[in-house]
């Protein structure tokens, strides 16, 4: 009789021992399937991210190009459209008038170039920024997981 009641009791334990194994295979699983479509959403999400920046810089290659064909046209209008020098001089007093016109046109269009090459490196510098803190932000995401799924391990195989 006491054997029977040892034998009922170990029987019991080993239904409650093999229930909550099945139970921890199945959270186990459970978590496995959850980290499994983490890692596809967030690839999703960096193809995403990948493709928006590489339209960006299509668009910027297209913009480039439009500039670069525009940029052609007025030279190409402007050396055309010279007049030919007249053989005679002006008196000295105009000749230092357009002179100091000159310069300071000179002037005002280097100015413009500079402003808008310091632009253009600005929103570079911020489309850089933006592309490496999406980076930054994603790998932060897959070390995290990557941390989880190492915990998930080790506790699986105290147990």
């Amino acid at each position: 009789n006491a054997m029977e009641e040892a034998l009922d009791r170990h029987l019991t334990e080993m239904e409650i021992w093999a229930s909550q194994a099945l139970r921890e295979r199945q959270e186990w699983e459970q978590a496995q399937r959850r980290m499994a479509d983490e890692e596809r959403r967030e690839a999703e999400d960096r193809k995403g991210l990948f493709r928006q920046y590489a339209e960006y810089l299509q668009t910027q290659m297209e913009v480039d190009k439009l500039n670069k064909q525009r940029n052609r046209s007025t030279q190409i209008e402007s050396s055309s459209s010279h007049e030919f020098p007249g053989m005679s001089e002006p008196p000295p007093d105009q000749l230092r008038e357009r002179m100091k016109q000159r310069a300071k046109d000179m002037r005002e269009e280097l100015d413009r170039q500079v402003e808008l090459k310091k632009t253009l490196e600005q929103e570079r510098q911020a489309t850089d920024k933006e592309f490496e803190n999406a980076v930054t932000k994603i790998t932060r995401q897959e070390l995290g997981n990557m941390k989880r799924l190492e915990l998930l391990q080790r506790q699986q195989e105290k147990q």
